[in-house]
């Protein structure tokens, strides 16, 4: 994740995949187009809860799936659903194995100050979500936990699942996985029902750390 060119097949996807199905969608009139997208276009906001209104920023991986949300939107005509994903976690998520390999040995992964809020979700509550965004009105929803943990909450999680004290912290980083972002998922919840199981960002890591 660190290696900006290993981001490169990502964004075609997000550009030039997100455009093409947008098309495909359109000529064969299709009714619903659901778009993946990431909870990390918001820009800053400190301990305010961000809801689907607040304002985007670009930048770094946030860029590209602003375009992708933008296709959905522009190249086709019938109901579009844009789901904003928090951060996957799970025991296949490659995010989540490699924090907690780092904190296996004593390290933090967290970019942004202890702080900041990290929108997080369970990978089968993602997958939940899917099939939830068949049946609500056509919009933007974030899909994340229903409360977002701070850094410091999941590093501390992180080092009691692996019986260590507490993590080294990195020295403070930009971009937007250093953004607080504290998303509120409510507008899908109430729309749906569809809610997540657990609260992955603090949770997930007692389950998977064996």
């Amino acid at each position: 994740m660190a290696d900006p060119s290993a981001w490169d097949e990502n964004d075609r996807v997000r550009t030039e995949a997100s455009a093409a199905i947008a098309r495909a969608a359109q000529a064969t009139r299709v009714q619903r187009l659901v778009q993946e997208s990431i909870a990390f276009v918001y820009a800053d906001g400190g301990d305010a809860w961000l809801d689907e209104d607040a304002p985007v920023a670009g930048g770094g991986v946030t860029t590209t799936a602003l375009t992708a949300e933008r296709n959905a939107r522009e190249l086709f005509d019938g109901d579009t659903v844009v789901l904003r994903f928090g951060l996957f976690m799970g025991p296949d998520s490659g995010s989540t194995l490699a924090a907690l390999e780092a904190a296996r040995g004593g390290a933090s992964i967290a970019v942004g100050p202890p702080d900041a809020y990290r929108p997080t979700l369970s990978l089968d509550d993602a997958a939940a979500a899917i099939p939830a965004a068949l049946r609500v009105p056509a919009g933007t929803y974030n899909v994340a936990d229903v409360d977002p943990p701070t850094n410091a909450e999941i590093d501390a999680a992180l080092a009691a699942a692996v019986g260590i004290e507490a993590l080294r912290r990195r020295p403070p980083q930009n971009g937007p996985l250093a953004r607080s972002q504290r998303v509120s998922s409510r507008q899908l919840r109430e729309a749906s029902g569809w809610a997540p199981r657990l609260r992955a960002g603090t949770e997930i890591w007692g389950r998977i750390a064996t």
